[in-house]
């Protein structure tokens, strides 16, 4: 089982992105919301949203089970989740990432 050793919030990811470039951190954090705003308007519209490198971005639906797809209304589709699925170029590189045995608490 793969463990995580933290999460890295918007304001972390600004931060490091500010150091590489010439932006500010609000500029980037700015842009970073808008972004977040602009995928979910895309999602909500039936769009599946490609970010680059970083992947896909779709939703998946789920309603009741009919007998006949015209009993289907709209107000029975639910969102199931949204699904992210990252690019061929990430997942290659993120392949050859170095990984490290720890010991497992199972107390936790």
């Amino acid at each position: 089982m793969a463990v995580s050793i933290g999460t890295i919030g918007l304001d972390d990811l600004a931060r490091s992105i500010v150091e590489r470039s010439t932006f500010t951190r609000p500029e980037i954090k700015g842009i970073m919301e808008a972004m977040v705003d602009e995928v979910e308007r895309y999602l909500s519209l039936g769009e599946n949203v490609t970010l680059g490198d970083l992947g896909t971005f779709s939703v998946s639906a789920k309603s009741r089970i009919v007998e006949r797809p015209d009993e289907i209304r709209g107000t029975s589709i639910k969102l199931k989740r949204i699904v992210h699925r990252p690019s061929q170029a990430m997942t290659k590189r993120l392949k050859y990432v170095s990984w490290e045995r720890v010991a497992w608490d199972k107390s936790v």
